[in-house]
């Protein structure tokens, strides 16, 4: 067990060994990550050997632990250096994931069409390693590249397929928000019943309080004007102790309630929640503006990296087609 392992009695190498084992298996157990200080540790001692491909890796999970504190500018550079470092890698699954958690970032910053081409290349060599779990993932990405770019037909094509692979594992998180984004796509072409089947399958399987499944049944509720059950998922919300986000809209719906059955007092004193709410939301809005650098960085970073690569795969074919003229040329007059 790694738990019992005597750190100080361990070589330097021993050391870094240990802590890239550690980081990588907290990771895999979707645990949160509170330092960056033992990956850095690991991450600096393969620096100075040849062992490339546990460099890649440190480099990798430090882009994971930067990636969950939404630190999108340091997660980036970890996440190209480990690209870098594992082209002629053959080991599949670390470059799945390194270009799945690089399409993350750029969808998460509205860089939806590289977004989409880093899915499609994790895709690609997820395929590689026959694992259920990562291809439905990178399905997954896929399918919300092709949603922010509003191409409708391909999400939801997308999607389904990532939930028939999906619906083989026993990855319960995976199953419930393929359910909810694919309710979502029912709801936005108005087919309430079957919506409402997958938001409800979505809640079924979830082990955690699903707070932003209510906010889905309510959200539908509203729509189709099914008053009483609106009440009831509000208040299984507000019972859940939400977020901030999701108990504003608790008090927006439960206000839409009251104003319908005739509570109007009640119905006054939701909204009024809710706009309070609202404006902190707002406010805190404002103050994040780390955000808006780290946005400009990254788009800036990813888009040359693609323009880079283009500009040599442009080059190696101009090499190509020169070549070629060259000995077509030198063969038609040798012929003759």
């Amino acid at each position: 067990s790694l738990q019992t392992i005597d750190q100080e009695r361990l070589s330097r190498g021993e050391q870094a060994w240990y802590y890239l084992l550690k980081t990588e298996a907290e990771d895999k157990l979707y645990r949160q990550h509170t330092t960056d200080s033992l990956i850095a540790i690991a991450r600096d001692y393969y620096a100075s050997t040849d062992d490339n491909a546990r460099l890649a890796k440190a480099f990798y999970l430090s882009g994971r632990i930067h990636t969950d504190w939404k630190e999108w500018e340091r997660a980036t550079e970890e996440f190209l250096k480990a690209k870098e470092l594992t082209e002629e890698s053959r080991d599949w699954g670390l470059k799945g994931r390194i270009e799945e958690y690089l399409g993350y970032v750029s969808w998460k910053n509205d860089l939806d069409e590289t977004a989409l081409s880093y899915y499609k290349q994790a895709y690609s060599y997820y395929l590689r390693t026959n694992n259920n779990v990562d291809i439905a993932y990178a399905l997954k990405g896929m399918g919300n590249a092709w949603g922010s770019l509003k191409q409708m037909d391909s999400t939801f094509l997308t999607l389904e397929k990532a939930l028939k692979i999906a619906e083989k594992t026993d990855e319960w998180q995976l199953k419930a928000e393929l359910y909810r984004r694919i309710g979502f796509l029912y709801r936005e072409k108005r087919n309430y019943k079957t919506s409402e089947k997958y938001t409800r399958k979505a809640i079924a399987i979830s082990i955690d309080v699903p707070v932003l499944y209510y906010t889905d049944l309510c959200n539908l509720y509203l729509q189709t004007n099914q008053y009483d059950s609106i009440y009831v998922f509000a208040q299984k919300i507000l019972l859940s102790n939400p977020d901030l986000r999701s108990r504003c809209l608790a008090n927006y719906y439960l206000s839409e309630w009251a104003q319908n059955v005739g509570c109007l007092e009640d119905a006054i004193q939701y909204r009024k929640k809710y706009e309070t709410l609202a404006d902190s939301i707002r406010h805190q809005k404002n103050t994040e503006l780390v955000g808006e650098r780290q946005h400009k960085y990254i788009q800036d970073r990813l888009v040359d990296k693609h323009t880079e690569s283009n500009s040599v795969k442009i080059f190696l074919i101009l090499v190509i087609l020169l070549i070629s003229a060259f000995i077509v040329a030198y063969l038609i007059k040798y012929i003759r």
